[in-house]
């Protein structure tokens, strides 16, 4: 071993330069890999806490009774921070201006929120309010009711003093609750006003903090059943994301395939490096094995130098890929936001650097492994003409196998879901096959189809893609597979961006006006547009409850165990509507849509929303009884739709056709949009005046904490892609500036026979445009196919990638080819065929 290690070293005297250019190669993948995967750690730490703060807390529990000595017990064992809750709608009263209005009084201990905090104006209150009698109401119902900060506000027997206006607030739902606008006041002055009494309905909750590394989701779901009993409604962070319409959700997800297109670039600028390195040592190989080396003895020799060439560039690429994560600060100011702390991810360091020195030893081990049992003349004449790979080889499947399941294991590991991570691999595996294909048919067309009457320069270039030691199929993979990893991505992100923009639409519905009675929608219809305002959307309601699902009654359903059905969705009072077609919120997922039958219709067809559906195990051709307000009506489930919850457009778990409740009692909502909260507080100032029985609903403070999280997941899928689109290309150009010393030996026998420096440069030109053009195109064609797929399977979109981007990413990676292969080429024009010569013996 020591003669081993004594010779690998001796072997780089001179070829040390060289070293350092495959090397670079290394580390400018590795770089990629880390700097990718450890900037994305820290960018969903910071949407993460976004999504904290918008619940407040770890996890919420909630009752719409007192909750159960059981549930108590089990609060007091969990520890952690906790803090009191105690919600009520009730009337107060605005003794300077004696106006009243219903509110949603939510009486809280110290301590909420243990994340984010309330906004308020002015700033003190959010926190000077607990100290005395203070409350925080909400700033449109102040400016509706001219009430001011100082002023005393009465909630049933008690008075106080109105500390500040909230303006944003943790633990709101980002749904459409039908609820009144909130006041806080501190919980120690709750019994004083005398509304808690015996009989109230009251919603009972119980917020906790535990710190980053309590596991809230398995203990919510260790304790299913018996949370079920005691009657008692959880909360997380994960189920309070998923109300987000899947955008954190698809954050996730992109990450993990920023992952795994980090650990393929990474691999790319290292399969370049270890390539040329290997096919550089055949000749070396051949003279260790005509002087009586084993062929053992020279695989090592070698193995350790790509081993050496894996850690030194993995270890570099590590500290590189770190380096630019902590210099981006200064690079993007205030591009960045303020809240993301860039942190250090240990696990991306250890997995780029195992990636680094194992992608180098399978890669270098490949082509090393076809010349054990070679004898040395043959191996003379690989330097020429090198062997064919025998892939019987048990050695050679065992690397190949390898390889392959560490890529695979690296994949599931980094997806959101582990099928996610093999649709990764074997997508990958297609286009990788798919380009083999093309660069061996370029090689086999180049040499058959040979143009006789061709300029010399065209006839030149056209044989370098065939003759020995061509990189054809090298570059085409190489620049094939980047193009293709980083234009996916950049139409991925566009997909993902694209519906986050139409979430963030700044003129969705963002106030709800309900309970208006058939008699007064024209007359709120003329009210909104008298005001300058647009009616979003306006549907009547109607309400009814289970009576039935498939024969069986709902007491049967609540005790048959097997079935496992909630009994919020047996119990619950659903309030459905009727219409003709869905909305652009809604998608048909199964069944087909019924949009009107004839009155008096024995079985009624239904669309069902997807969870709702899911939650009481029905299926299409199912029939469910509802009660409507006393009448029984037998419903066949003939549709199940997919909501776009992040338009927050109102929708219904159950839709009706046209021509059947009509006449059922019913009542409509209807939403508009208004740009600040004193629009706002007009528009409730009027309907309170004119239809006083109809509710208004603000949701700006909702939307506001909402958007604050659509930004910060927009400027991760941008961020993220455009650092892709960067890395990516230093390392296609490593990868062709890489490979100058395959063809400094064809220049300078050129050279020595008389060609021109133009002439060599024109044939360069022409192999490089060959190579770019045919590469960049396949990859940036298979990039649509493969952000297609990513949108359908991965992130549910059924949006098509745009095409214009395609031609801009073709034409830039066939120039980015052609710069890179002719700057590489200009030391054979530069300098004298004889010193070229000499450096190389």
């Amino acid at each position: 071993m020591i003669w081993i290690l004594r010779m690998a070293w001796r072997d780089t005297r001179t070829s040390r330069r060289r070293l350092l250019l495959y090397t670079a190669s290394i580390t400018l993948g590795i770089a990629a890999l880390v700097s990718i995967a450890s900037l994305g750690e820290s960018l969903r730490q910071t949407v993460r806490s976004q999504s904290v703060a918008l619940l407040g807390a770890d996890l919420v529990a909630e009752s719409g009774d007192p909750f159960v000595a059981e549930a108590e017990a089990w609060f007091d064992s969990l520890g952690g921070e906790q803090a009191r809750e105690q919600a009520f709608s009730s009337m107060v009263l605005f003794p300077r201006t004696g106006s009243s209005r219903l509110v949603s009084v939510r009486a809280i201990e110290d301590g909420f929120p243990f994340y984010g905090e309330f906004k308020t104006k002015p700033e003190s209150a959010g926190t000077s309010f607990r100290a005395g009698r203070e409350v925080l109401v909400e700033e449109n119902v102040m400016l509706a009711f001219g009430a001011q900060v100082g002023d005393e506000l009465r909630i049933g027997t008690s008075t106080f003093t109105i500390a500040g206006a909230m303006v944003s607030v943790p633990g709101e739902s980002p749904g459409f609750n039908l609820v009144a606008p909130r006041v806080y006041m501190p919980m120690r002055f709750l019994e004083e006003t005398g509304l808690t009494q015996r009989g109230s309905r009251v919603q009972h909750r119980v917020y906790f903090a535990f710190g980053e590394t309590f596991d809230v989701d398995a203990l919510r779901n260790e304790n299913r059943e018996q949370l079920r009993e005691w009657r008692v409604r959880t909360q997380t962070v994960a189920s309070r994301e998923r109300n987000l319409g899947g955008a954190v959700d698809n954050l996730e997800r992109f990450l993990g395939v920023v992952g795994f297109v980090a650990l393929l670039l990474g691999a790319v600028g290292v399969a370049s490096g270890i390539h040329v390195f290997v096919r550089q040592k055949l000749g070396s190989i051949a003279v260790l094995r005509c002087v009586g080396a084993t062929s053992r003895q020279t695989l090592a020799i070698y193995l350790v130098q790509a081993a050496g060439l894996g850690v030194i560039g993995a270890a570099a690429g590590a500290v590189l890929g770190l380096g630019i994560q902590f210099s981006l600060p200064a690079i993007l100011g205030d591009a960045l936001p303020p809240e993301v702390e860039l942190r250090p991810s240990w696990a991306a360091v250890g997995q780029g650097f195992a990636a680094g020195v194992g992608v180098t030893l399978a890669l270098a081990a490949l082509p090393l492994l076809a010349v054990r049992r070679i004898s040395p003349l043959l191996a003379l004449r690989s330097t020429i003409e090198p062997p064919r790979r025998t892939w019987r080889d048990p050695a050679t499947i065992l690397v190949v196998a390898t390889a392959f399941a560490a890529i695979t294991g690296f994949a599931m590991q980094n997806a959101a879901e582990w099928q996610h991570g093999v649709g990764f691999v074997v997508g990958t595996g297609i286009v990788f096959l798919v380009l083999v294909l093309l660069g061996l048919g370029m090689m086999r067309a180049a040499r058959r189809f040979m143009p006789a009457g061709a300029p010399y320069v065209w006839r030149q270039g056209l044989a370098n893609l065939f003759r020995p030691n061509n990189r054809t199929l090298l570059v085409i993979l190489a620049l094939g597979l980047g193009s293709f990893l980083i234009v996916t991505m950049q139409l991925t992100q566009g997909l993902l961006v694209g519906q986050l923009e139409v979430s963030k639409d700044e003129n969705r519905s963002n106030v709800i006006m309900f309970d208006i009675q058939s008699d007064q929608r024209e007359s709120m219809r003329e009210l909104v547009t008298g005001l300058d305002l647009p009616v979003m959307d306006e549907a009547p309601i109607v309400t009814m409850r289970i009576a039935s699902v498939n024969g069986e009654t709902v007491q049967q359903l609540r005790e048959d165990r097997a079935r496992d059905i909630p009994r919020w969705v047996l119990n619950r009072e659903y309030r459905s509507s009727y219409r003709e077609s869905t909305n652009d919120a809604e998608r048909i997922t199964a069944g087909s849509w019924i949009g009107r039958v004839e009155p008096g219709a024995e079985v009624v067809p239904i669309s069902l929303e997807e969870g709702i559906a899911a939650d009481l195990r029905v299926k299409i051709g199912d029939r469910i009884v509802f009660d409507v307000q006393g009448v029984p009506m037998e419903c066949e489930v003939a549709s199940i739709r997919a909501v776009e919850t992040r338009r927050f457009q109102p929708f219904f778990f159950v839709l009706f056709p046209a021509g059947v409740l009509e006449e059922a009692p019913q009542f409509a909502i209807m939403t508009t949009h208004v740009r600040d909260s004193a629009e706002s507080a007009r528009l409730q100032n009027t309907i309170f005046e004119r239809h006083p029985n109809v509710s208004v609903v603000d949701l700006m403070l909702i939307l506001e904490t909402v958007d604050a999280i659509f930004d910060r997941v927009a400027f991760v899928f941008r961020f993220m892609a455009v650092f892709v689109l960067g890395t990516g290309l230093i390392v296609l150009a490593g990868v062709m500036a890489s490979g100058r010393f395959q063809r400094l030996r064809e220049s300078v026998l050129l050279r020595t026979i008389g060609a021109s420096r133009r002439q060599i440069a024109r044939i360069q030109l022409v192999e490089y445009l060959l190579l770019g053009t045919f590469a960049s195109l396949a990859g940036v064609s298979l990039a649509w196919f493969g952000a297609w797929a990513l949108g359908h399977w991965v992130f549910e979109l059924e949006v098509l990638p745009a095409v214009t981007p395609l031609v801009t990413a073709w034409l830039f990676v066939s120039s980015l080819t052609i710069v890179t292969g002719w700057l590489s080429g200009r030391r054979a024009l530069d300098h004298p065929p004889l010193e070229l010569l000499r450096q190389e013996v």
